[in-house]
């Protein structure tokens, strides 16, 4: 036998054990809806105006990261609509002071797994898949707990419209 032993691989996958318990203990429940900076209603926006998620998320389909929407793209719209209501005077206030808004993550995963949206996107997934029907919630709210299982399950069957369709499930792919 050429390779190392069992027993040197033994601090690396309890390490491995470690992490995943943790993740699965520590990952939000599902219906995680912190209380953001400014009230921001996804049913209004997403909903009934139809904002393409891509429209204030511009880093989606580039990048690892869905970016969160600068006030440059709110204010696309803001400068001009509902300048009078206090969500919009709390941001337009962010703006003039050239700072972001203190946004809360909703949808995160721990620094330790490594996701593609672009890769995703890229795919033809709908953001459905992974963020539930935020057009349809007031406040943006977790609906599915994004753990290590939840994410095998979907490489190994993501579409049954599409059977041909399975993504990788060597580790490395998401542990970097």
């Amino acid at each position: 036998m050429n390779g190392p032993t069992w027993s040197a691989w033994t601090p690396v996958l309890a390490l491995a054990i470690v992490g995943m318990v943790a993740w699965g203990c520590t990952s939000p429940r599902e219906d995680y809806q912190p209380e953001q900076p400014i009230p921001f209603s996804h049913k209004i926006h997403a909903g009934d105006l139809k904002v393409e998620c891509r429209y204030c998320h511009v880093s989606v389909e580039e990048g690892r990261h869905s970016s969160i929407p600068s006030g440059n793209i709110c204010m696309n719209c803001h400068s001009a609509v509902g300048k009078d209501k206090d969500g919009v005077i709390k941001l337009t206030k962010y703006y003039e002071e050239k700072r972001p808004v203190p946004w809360i993550k909703v949808h995160d995963l721990p620094d330790f797994a490594y996701f593609n949206h672009s890769r995703h996107v890229a795919q033809g997934f709908d953001c459905e898949k992974c963020h539930g029907k935020v057009e349809e919630q007031e406040v943006v709210r977790l609906t599915q707990r994004f753990n290590m299982g939840w994410c095998i399950e979907c490489h190994r069957d993501p579409d049954p419209a599409r059977p041909d369709l399975k993504g990788p499930t060597d580790c490395t792919i998401c542990h970097r």
